[in-house]
């Protein structure tokens, strides 16, 4: 799959929860993690969503995301057995 060389960007999508049975408008978040070859997701059912908190919801999922890779890069760290000191 070729990927876009952006850091991050936003595409629509489509998404349906167990027992729903017709599919939802989402919007997701993307951003590729080169080190480790990574791409981490997030989304949110549009519905849930009004304009004015759509930047809101932005920053949060970046946030997620940035904690995402920091979590995965400690428990590398954790887990190669790297000291603290």
């Amino acid at each position: 799959m070729a990927l876009p060389r952006a850091r991050s960007w936003w595409t629509p999508t489509r998404g349906r929860n167990p027992g729903e049975s017709a599919p939802r408008e989402k919007l997701a978040a993307m951003m590729y993690f080169e080190p480790w070859d990574w791409l981490i997701n997030a989304s949110v059912y549009t519905k849930t969503i009004t304009a004015p908190r759509v930047e809101a919801v932005q920053g949060s999922v970046r946030t997620l995301m940035r904690n995402s890779v920091l979590g995965g890069l400690l428990m590398f760290a954790v887990a190669s057995g790297w000291r603290f000191s």
